[in-house]
């Protein structure tokens, strides 16, 4: 018997623009790491942007581990976490009791992976966009699992032990998996060619990431109300999971791929207006108590 349903629903993401901070970002780290801990530089200039830039951080083989008490980005705002040389993979955890709103730019200063792991949920607002060459993954997971039995956690926070650690394999849930919320909309002009002609119109770009890399969203629920996701020649995999369960990451190159079959997944994938996913989705369901199926839609790039 299918548990829960396949919703559709309108909300107006306007509705959602007052939750939109102040301009500095809320980006506070906790002391979980010790020495090691995050530092936050804020206000300073980028690439001719002021942002708030991330440095510090355990860095543990290919990996850099970052770990907050809160992890927010304010409409307009920019928040980027350096990527030393060396570094594949940046992997953070919020500690805190609160859900991340990221309504501005969130980015890697470099070419890493970047992992946002909140056990109590994700939100992108609106105006929110992604500068990540790499690939992106966002989870309500309440911790990362390594194939050394380490688990890095947001509830039972430790700092990452003096060990090889490669890319995480897989992601274990808590016994209330919240939500991770798409409303990015995030304008892009992008030139048009018909009859030899270069016309220009505006598409919602909202969240995307470099070619050829994955973005995956795996929480609860997934649901977007009315954000875009937008790879080219990559992939999107959305997984909606219950709760004490986990999820494999089988890892491929430098990223990964959600696997379903040592994985317990319900889809509950929540749709308002029109949304777009630009490349191909992968989206993980079951169905009952044993029967699981893999979702393939190939949806037409612009």
């Amino acid at each position: 018997m299918l548990q829960k349903y396949i919703l559709l629903f309108l909300l107006s993401g306007n509705f959602w623009n007052y939750l939109a901070l102040s301009n500095n970002a809320q980006i506070i780290p906790d002391n979980t790491l010790g020495q090691e801990n995050s530092v936050v530089v804020p206000q300073t200039t980028f690439e001719s942007e002021v942002v708030d830039y991330i440095e510090g951080g355990a860095i543990r083989n290919n990996n850099l581990f970052h770990s907050f008490s809160e992890f927010n980005i304010p409409d307009r705002g920019q928040a980027y976490f350096d990527s030393p040389t060396g570094i594949d993979n940046i992997i953070t955890r919020i500690t805190g009791n609160n859900s991340s709103n990221i309504f501005g730019t969130l980015g890697v200063d470099g070419g890493a992976n970047l992992f946002l792991l909140n056990p109590n949920g994700i939100v992108f607002g609106q105006n929110s966009q992604l500068d990540v060459a790499g690939s992106f993954l966002a989870t309500t997971a309440d911790s990362y699992i390594f194939n050394n039995d380490f688990n890095y956690s947001a509830s039972h926070p430790e700092a990452p032990p003096l060990l090889t650690i490669d890319i995480p394999v897989g992601l274990q849930f808590g016994s209330n998996v919240a939500s991770i919320i798409n409303r990015s909309r995030t304008l892009l002009d992008r030139p048009v060619i018909e009859n030899n002609d270069i016309d220009s119109f505006i598409i919602p770009e909202g969240l995307r990431i470099a070619q050829g890399q994955n973005l995956s969203l795996i929480g609860g629920e997934i649901i977007l109300e009315g954000g875009y996701l937008n790879v080219s020649e990559g992939k999107v995999e959305l997984g909606a999971v219950e709760a004490e369960n986990k999820i494999g990451l089988v890892p491929q190159e430098n990223n990964w791929s959600i696997d379903i079959q040592k994985s317990t997944v319900l889809l509950i994938f929540k749709l308002s207006r029109k949304v777009e996913l630009m490349g191909v989705a992968t989206v993980a369901a079951k169905l009952g108590s044993q029967a699981r199926i893999l979702v393939l839609v190939t949806i037409s790039m612009l």
